[in-house]
C-alpha cells in the first residue's frame, strides 16, 4: 500500500512542473478626481477647469472640466505620482498613490491656490534684547486691497531656493490688507534653542515668501520638506541671526 501512495506522490509532484503559460494581461482602469480653485482672495473661481492632471514620468495626461472633476483612463496598476498645474497657481505634487487596476479608483478632493501678486522684498533682523527676542521686519513690493499671509521659513544652514527645501522649522504670518510692511518676534530663548537644538553662537536663516489669502506652504511629511515647484514665486533675500 505504501508504495502506491508513493508512486502516486511522484506523479503529483512531477505533473506541477508543466509549462505556467503566458502571464496574465495587466490590469488598467480609470484614476478620478476633483479639484478646487481659488482665487487669491480666498473665494472659489467659478470657472474649474484648465488645471492638467498628469502621471509623473508617463504620458498620461488629462485637464479638469468647469466643474473641476478629472478623469486619467487607461492606467496601469502601479504606484504613482500625479502632478497637478496650472498657470498661475501652485503646483503640487502627490506621491505614493497605490493603483491596483481594473476599476476606477477615486483619489478624492484637492484645493489650489492661486499665487499673490506681491513678493517680500526685503527682511530686516534687529536684536537681541535683554530676553534674547530679535525683531523682525519686512517688506512686500505693494499694498493689495485683500489680506494675504507670509511664509517664513527657519534652518541652520543657508537656505537654498529649489523646488524641495529643507528646513528646520516654518511660521505662517498674517499680512494686513493694503500693508506694505510686516513686523514678527522672533523668541531664540531657552525653549527655542532646545526644541531646535541651536547651540549658542550658531546661526539661524530665514527666508520668506508671499502666501494666498488661506494657503500653507506644501509640506512633505514623508521627507520633511517644503516642496515649491513654482520657479516664478520670488523669494526674499537671505536674512540671519546669532543665537545668543
Amino acid at each position: 500500500m505504501k508504495y502506491t501512495v508513493s508512486i502516486l506522490l511522484l506523479l503529483l509532484f512531477f505533473g506541477c512542473k508543466g509549462d505556467p503559460g503566458p502571464a496574465g494581461p495587466t490590469l488598467s482602469g480609470n484614476i478620478t478626481g476633483k479639484v478646487n480653485l481659488y482665487a487669491d482672495n480666498g473665494s472659489r473661481l467659478l470657472d474649474q477647469s484648465g488645471m492638467q492632471l498628469s502621471i509623473d514620468g508617463s504620458s498620461l495626461s488629462c485637464v479638469t472640466s468647469p466643474d473641476g472633476s478629472w478623469q486619467l483612463t487607461g492606467v496601469s496598476a502601479g504606484i504613482y505620482t500625479l502632478v497637478f498645474s496650472k498657470a498661475g497657481f501652485m503646483t503640487k505634487k502627490v506621491s505614493n498613490i497605490q493603483f491596483v487596476g481594473g476599476g476606477t479608483y477615486f483619489f478624492g478632493f484637492i484645493s489650489f491656490a492661486q499665487i499673490p501678486p506681491l513678493s517680500v522684498t526685503r527682511l530686516d533682523i534687529t536684536g537681541p534684547d535683554s530676553t534674547h527676542a530679535f525683531h523682525l521686519r519686512g517688506y512686500v513690493s505693494k499694498a493689495d486691497s485683500i489680506d494675504h499671509y507670509i511664509a517664513l521659513i527657519y534652518d541652520k544652514a543657508p537656505i537654498e531656493i529649489s523646488s524641495t527645501i529643507s528646513f528646520l522649522f516654518y511660521d505662517v504670518i498674517f499680512l494686513s490688507h493694503d500693508s506694505t510692511a510686516f513686523s514678527f518676534p522672533l523668541n531664540v530663548g531657552a525653549y527655542a534653542k532646545d526644541e531646535y537644538r541651536l547651540a549658542t553662537g550658531s546661526t539661524l536663516y530665514l527666508r520668506a515668501y508671499a502666501l494666498a489669502n488661506y494657503a500653507d506652504p506644501n509640506y512633505n511629511s514623508a521627507t520633511n520638506k517644503l516642496e515649491i515647484y513654482n520657479p516664478e514665486i520670488p523669494y526674499s533675500n537671505l536674512a540671519s541671526l546669532i543665537v545668543p
